[in-house]
């Protein structure tokens, strides 16, 4: 299982290399591919690199004398994090080792990665005077197994269906196993919780709906740990926002360092799945001298309340961005769903936090474009999330790339006109060409691009 998600995380770092070559090599060539998944070591004249992979490409030329021949040259890939593989060097047809000193320049890798390329790179560059001895490197070879793009498509296919059944059934146990073990837990402290809500309403004689008790397992109490976790907020009799806590003798304390202040700025709202961010104005905001922030991207947090059309109320932190924007970040209450888990891993107000303002900011770019207005969705936010998907969808790069310009740039164009206007495009160029291209991609084409974008 473990090749067949190595061949596909190859297959990936493949594509851009691949498309390039193809546009250059002539009508009468052809190239058969091989692939060596895993290889623990490669020994290279005087240096070793341990856990690459090896792409041989046996090329079918025609030489000077109309007489066809073979020329076989090797793809060296490193694995670096998380799966993804570096294309660090080329043996060619003689070989003479030509590291891809390119790559060092590439945005896909982090400063990180870089330094491991640079060394492994410098090592490839003082190889380069003397040749890789074939013979040898093919012995190498015999001992593993190669595989076609075809065995490792079907590999990728196989793998994510068992992983999706494995998952499927692992979830469904792991579902019941915590319902069975917390659904009584649960349904106590929510009833508990509820019941203090009334309790705390009762006492300050306003409508239940006017107050917004924190959950105890929020990520907001993670986030900020110097707040006791029977901390609420409430609008009072006046209309007034207030924050208070409930100590541990059951009585009510203020909760010191949150003040209602006169502001009417616009927050940009995550809300709690990512899937409906949108700019929102606050019913209320506060000041939050009491959250001890630690983010070192946010220069202002509040708290903000917003009431929805049947009097209801939602809180937020609200954080300023060094650039101005602000970024509300839902907090979890009794009474109202819940954030999901990808959106606590949002707002989690550690070192993976994005730069505050950024989400903001980009929004700002969106909510003109050919996205929908009415809440736009997190992976809407990211380019190179669109162009991955498009990808997928079985569009080039190129293409994926225009799809994306169409719907942001000036013709705002929807995502479904953008890809039509795309498709329409390819068959028009398509029809310039030779007859076998005029209808589009052939089936060879379409599983190719399936290989070399799926994710």
């Amino acid at each position: 299982m473990e090749d067949g998600n190595e061949g596909k995380n190859l297959a990936q770092d493949m594509k851009k290399e691949e498309i390039a070559e193809q546009s250059n090599t002539k009508e009468n060539q052809e190239v058969t591919e091989k692939y060596y998944i895993n290889i623990k070591e490669l020994e290279l004249n005087r240096i070793k690199l341990q856990n690459v992979n090896l792409v041989e490409k046996t090329t079918e030329e025609t030489n000077e004398n109309g007489q066809t021949e073979n020329v076989v040259t090797y793809d060296i890939y490193m694995k670096l994090k998380d799966g993804v593989y570096a294309n660090v060097a080329t043996i060619n047809e003689e070989g003479r080792i030509i590291p891809n000193e390119d790559i060092l320049d590439d945005d896909r890798f982090n400063d990180a990665d870089k330094e491991k390329l640079g060394a492994v790179i410098n090592q490839l560059k003082v190889e380069q005077q003397v040749k890789v001895k074939l013979d040898k490197l093919q012995e190498q070879l015999e001992g593993i197994e190669a595989k076609t793009k075809e065995e490792i498509e079907q590999e990728m296919e196989g793998k994510d269906r068992d992983d999706s059944i494995k998952d499927r059934d692992e979830t469904d146990k792991e579902r019941e196993e915590e319902k069975d073990d917390k659904e009584e837990e649960n349904d106590l402290r929510e009833v508990e919780e509820e019941a203090e809500q009334k309790v705390i309403a009762k006492r300050k004689h306003i409508d239940e709906k006017n107050v917004c008790k924190i959950r105890r397992d929020s990520q907001f109490f993670k986030n900020y740990p110097n707040i006791p976790k029977t901390a609420y907020f409430y609008l009072d009799e006046n209309d007034r926002m207030q924050a208070e806590y409930i100590d541990k003798d059951g009585q009510i304390q203020e909760l010191s360092g949150f003040n209602e202040i006169k502001d009417k700025t616009k927050v940009t709202s995550f809300g709690k799945d990512g899937q409906d961010v949108k700019e929102n104005t606050p019913y209320r905001v506060m000041s939050a001298e009491g959250l001890e922030d630690k983010n070192k991207n946010t220069q202002d947090v509040r708290i903000a309340i917003y009431k929805d059309n049947y009097g209801y109320l939602r809180i937020e932190t609200i954080h300023q961005g060094r650039n101005g924007q602000w970024e509300g970040k839902n907090i979890d209450t009794y009474g109202r769903d819940r954030n999901t888990t990808r959106m606590n891993r949002m707002i989690d107000e550690k070192d993976r936090t994005p730069t505050t303002g950024k989400i903001a900011k980009r929004q700002e770019e969106l909510k003109r474009s050919g996205f929908s207005q009415d809440g736009l969705s997190l992976d809407e936010f990211s380019k190179q999330r669109k162009i991955t998907e498009y990808v997928r969808d079985g569009y080039t790069l190129e293409e994926a790339n225009s799809i994306y310009d169409y719907v942001v740039g000036d013709l705002q164009l929807t995502e479904d006109k953008a890809k039509e206007k795309v498709n329409e495009e390819k068959s028009k160029a398509n029809a310039e060409k030779e007859p076998r291209q005029a209808g589009g991609r052939d089936m060879g084409e379409e599983a190719y691009d399936r290989l070399f974008n799926h994710h």
